[in-house]
This record gives C-alpha cells, sequence and structure tokens, in this order.
C-alpha cells in the first residue's frame, strides 16, 4: 500500500473521530457552567407543551418547530436539568463536527491544489512572470 492511500485512510478513519472526541470534551467541561439564557428557556419552554401545540404556537413566530420537538421528546426522557438540555445542543455539535470534517476531506485535494496555486502566486518567480506578461500586453 503506498503512503499516499495510508494517508488518505488515516484522514478518512481517524481525523474525524478525534475532532469529535475533541469537540465532545471541550464543550462537555463547560456545558454546565451558565444557567439557561438567550434563546433555551424559550425552548424549554415550548418543548414541554404537546406537538400540536408546539406547532401551533411557534407557527405564529419565526421559529421552525423541529428543534422543539426533538427537544419535547429529549426532556421528556432526561428531564429539564441544564446538562440535559444542553446535551441535545452538544450532540447536534458533535455530529455537525463530523460533517464538515467529511466535507472538508472531499474537498482536500481542492484546497491542496489551491494552497499549491497560492504559494506560486506569492513567489517572487510568478511576480517575474506576471510583470514581463504585463509588459508584452499592454505594449
Amino acid at each position: 500500500m503506498s503512503n499516499s492511500l495510508k494517508m488518505k485512510k488515516y484522514i478518512y478513519c481517524i481525523l474525524p473521530v478525534l475532532s469529535m472526541l475533541l469537540n465532545l470534551i471541550i464543550k462537555g467541561l463547560y456545558i454546565t457552567n451558565d444557567a439557561l439564557a438567550h434563546d433555551e428557556p424559550f425552548s424549554v419552554y415550548y418543548s414541554q407543551f404537546d406537538i400540536i401545540n408546539i406547532i401551533k404556537e411557534l407557527s405564529k413566530g419565526n421559529n421552525p418547530p423541529l428543534y422543539e420537538i426533538f427537544l419535547h421528546f429529549w426532556i421528556s426522557f432526561f428531564g429539564i436539568s441544564e446538562l440535559s438540555v444542553r446535551f441535545l445542543s452538544l450532540i447536534s455539535a458533535i455530529i455537525t463536527v463530523f460533517y464538515k470534517i467529511q466535507i472538508v476531506i472531499i474537498n482536500l485535494s481542492n484546497y491542496i491544489k489551491l494552497m499549491k496555486y497560492l504559494k506560486f502566486k506569492n513567489t517572487q518567480a510568478n511576480n517575474t512572470f506576471y510583470r514581463k506578461i504585463e509588459d508584452y500586453v499592454f505594449n
């Protein structure tokens, strides 16, 4: 197996898992440091309604009801403590990191090409080449 294939296998398998674990550890350490604030009390309040009333009440405003519906089932199993309410968001954040890394991996070859281009673009050889081309175009 060539080194490039080993590297791709490493990137595809290990990097997403490590990033998800790091995200879990960093965010998990501070998950209960602050009281519920900003839009969290709003979400907890409406997620205690039944599903029909969640949809009815949230359709009056500009908030889509999907998160509150998920939170409704989540708090029915795990309660309304700060940890349990925020843990659903933590899981969502971890899944999001996984998908973002997959997107980066898919576009990694394009990223490497872009970095090589930018590296060449800022070299003296490119600046000299550009000046010579500019002389021919404008003269």
